[in-house]
């Protein structure tokens, strides 16, 4: 495995606060990663990794170990303090305020 080629998926419902899986743009990002050779470890605390079929079982997860993360869907667990385990966030959806990005670099 590539070096850069391991992240934290966070999110993948369609918005903040719901476990939808329908229409959500994350969860097509992460199958066409998944596809291109990344290794994921997902974490959406309101989707059951039963509604995840397309994407393998290990590829789930409540935390990664990884030094980084995709932000997708900003729900509220996901606060400054739980992101701030990351050495590197990739806020694809614009979750984080101005501020916030100050904060966590």
């Amino acid at each position: 495995m590539e070096i850069g080629r391991e992240c934290g998926f966070l999110g993948i419902a369609y918005r903040s606060g719901v476990g939808d899986l329908r229409e959500s743009s994350a969860l097509e990002l992460a199958l066409k990663m998944i596809e291109e050779g990344f290794l994921l470890k997902i974490y959406d605390p309101f989707v059951k990794s039963s509604e995840l079929g397309e994407i393998n079982s290990e590829c789930i997860g409540t935390s990664s170990d990884f030094s980084q993360a995709v932000l997708a869907v900003r729900h509220s667990l996901f606060t400054l303090e739980f992101l701030g385990e990351y050495k590197r966030i990739i806020d694809i959806n614009s979750c984080l305020s101005v501020a916030e990005r100050k904060l966590l670099r």
